[in-house]
Order: structure tokens, then C-alpha cells, then sequence
């Protein structure tokens, strides 16, 4: 009977799928991907839903185009609470922001507290807004507003948003922190974090390549040999030749 060898597919060594499945998860932590395609609020609170109907009353900017804008709400209190995203060309100076804070100041109907007009860093930008709230003495604070205007390189947003909402009026800041999760939604890659992760799955294959060619190299040495099948007699037994050193069949006296 001839023996034969079969040989299965050399696939990835163990070492290496582990190898590879490390490499994905650092791949995945060398970029940060945006929770909604911008721009737009990255981290809205729960119970708001988008809503690009909802209008302004009133524009920070009423005398510039508007090329995008979007908007969340939130009525899960019988409070109206509302975050507003309008978006207009070119690069709006803090000059003009001032110019629009005191042309809000001075549209104000009831008696809104506003504070200073001052900076903030929103999505690695610096942009300028303020705080406004409508407080009286018979029914405390009716509701509190953040508004802040961030400029990009060809284009400037404005964040407005306004709650009623016992939770938003009690840490009014928290406006402002949700307004700090903006972001225009692109992919930020961390390049040194790639270049490590790269060098490393070169050498990951490298390694599974000089395995796999060892491997197959220990396979190509092993040596066939080739085994006689038995002859058998008319009653299933096997035949042989002359005993050695007699000269005589077997079973010959």
C-alpha cells in the first residue's frame, strides 16, 4: 500500500491573527470619528431630536446669506428647549460678534440679563458668545440661552440655544458645555499613533511570512516510503517466500 501525505492550506499563523486583530483595534483608536456628520452638535442631551424646521425668532446676523442650518428640540418638559446651528460664508471677525451681542442687547423685550461677551474653544477653534437669562421676582428664572459664534476658513457658525427646562436653568454653564461638542463631523486622525500601528503590521507580516515559508520548507523535506501490499493465498492468507537460511517453503518438513 503507498502512503501519501495530504497537506492542508497554510493559512495565518495563530500569532498572527492576534497580531492583526491587535492592529485593527489601535487603527481604530488612531482616529476619532464623529457621532453625527457635521457640522453639528456631537453630544446633545437626552430627549432632543433634529428638527430643521425650527426657525429663529430673531438672527445674530440678520444682513449676512445663510448656507446651512440645522436645529434640535426638546418638549419632554411642556418647556420648549432648542439648539440652533446657522452657518454663513466667509470669516466673521469678534468685532462683528460684539456688534450683533449689543444689537441682541438691545432687541430685548423683557428684561434679560446678559453677561460679558467672552471667549470659548469649540471644536479647537476659538469663537465668542455669552450667556443671556430672563429672571423676575414673582417667577425666578423663566429661561436661560448660550449663544457663541465659531469662525472656520472660508465659513462661521453660530450655536444658539435657549431651554426652559428646570435642568438647563438651574446649571445654566451646561448650555455652554453642550455647545462645546460642535464639530464640523471630519474623521482627526492621529498620524504618529498610524505610523506606529504601520510599522508594526509590517513587521506582523513579515514574521507570518518567514513561518509560513519555514513551514512549508519542513512539509518539502519529509520523505515517502513506499510500502509492498501483501500478497494473499486462495484461503486469505498471506504468502511468502522461502524461510531465510533454509531454503524451504514453510510448513515443509
Amino acid at each position: 500500500m503507498t502512503s501519501s501525505l495530504v497537506r492542508r492550506p497554510l493559512g495565518v499563523p495563530a500569532f498572527g491573527a492576534r497580531w492583526l486583530l491587535g492592529l485593527a483595534l489601535l487603527t481604530l483608536a488612531g482616529c476619532e470619528l464623529p457621532n453625527y456628520k457635521g457640522p453639528q452638535i456631537q453630544e446633545p442631551p437626552t430627549g432632543f431630536f433634529i428638527n430643521p424646521e425650527a426657525v429663529l425668532d430673531r438672527e445674530l446676523f440678520p444682513e449676512k446669506e445663510i448656507v446651512y442650518r440645522d436645529a434640535w428640540v426638546n418638549t419632554s418638559w411642556g418647556e420648549v428647549s432648542t439648539i440652533h446651528i446657522t452657518g454663513h460664508p466667509g470669516v466673521t471677525m469678534r468685532a462683528e460678534v460684539h456688534d450683533a451681542y449689543q444689537a441682541a442687547e438691545a432687541a430685548a423685550t423683557e428684561p434679560v440679563t446678559f453677561s460679558a461677551l467672552r471667549d470659548f474653544t469649540i471644536d479647537e477653534r476659538t469663537g465668542w458668545g455669552w450667556h443671556e437669562r430672563l429672571q423676575t421676582p414673582e417667577l425666578g428664572i423663566s429661561w436661560v440661552a448660550f449663544r457663541v459664534v465659531i469662525p472656520y476658513d472660508t465659513i462661521t457658525y453660530s450655536i444658539e440655544l435657549y431651554s426652559g427646562d428646570p435642568t438647563f436653568k438651574g446649571v445654566p454653564d451646561t448650555l455652554a458645555a453642550i455647545a462645546s461638542t460642535f464639530a464640523v463631523g471630519e474623521t482627526d486622525w492621529n498620524v504618529p499613533l498610524l505610523l506606529v500601528i504601520a510599522a508594526l503590521l509590517a513587521f506582523a507580516l513579515n514574521m507570518a511570512r518567514k513561518r509560513a515559508q519555514a513551514r512549508q520548507l519542513q512539509m518539502q523535506s519529509i520523505q515517502f516510503v513506499k510500502i509492498k501490499k501483501e500478497e494473499k493465498g486462495e484461503e486469505g492468507m498471506p504468502r511468502s517466500g522461502p524461510t531465510e537460511g533454509t531454503g524451504q517453503a514453510p510448513g515443509e518438513p
